[in-house]
C-alpha cells in the first residue's frame, strides 16, 4: 500500500469515527430528551423511560459498534489494507 492509499485510509477511518462518536453523543443527549413524556407512565413501579432508555440503548449502542466493523471492512477492501495476522494462530508448517 502506497503511503498517499494509507494517509487516505487513515483519514477515511478518522472520519467514520468521528461521525460515530457524533451520533453516539446526540443519542445520549436526545434520547433522554425526546422520552420525558414517558415518565408519566409507570411499569413495575418505575417509570417506563427508564425501561426504553435502558433497553434502546444497548441495541443501539450495538447497531453503532455494527455499522463501523461494516465500514471498517469496506474501508480495508477499497484501500486494499492487509488483514493482521492472529497472534494465537500458529504459524503454517
Amino acid at each position: 500500500m502506497l503511503v498517499s492509499q494509507k494517509v487516505a485510509f487513515w483519514q477515511s477511518v478518522q472520519r467514520l469515527t468521528l461521525g460515530l462518536v457524533l451520533v453516539w453523543l446526540m443519542a445520549n443527549l436526545a434520547g433522554p430528551w425526546l422520552a420525558r413524556d414517558l415518565n408519566r407512565v409507570v411499569l413495575f413501579g418505575t417509570a417506563v423511560r427508564f425501561w426504553v432508555l435502558a433497553q434502546m440503548g444497548v441495541l443501539f449502542y450495538l447497531a453503532i459498534i455494527g455499522v463501523y466493523l461494516w465500514q471498517i471492512e469496506r474501508l480495508e477492501a477499497r484501500y486494499g489494507e492487509e488483514q493482521l495476522e492472529d497472534p494465537l494462530e500458529p504459524p503454517p508448517q
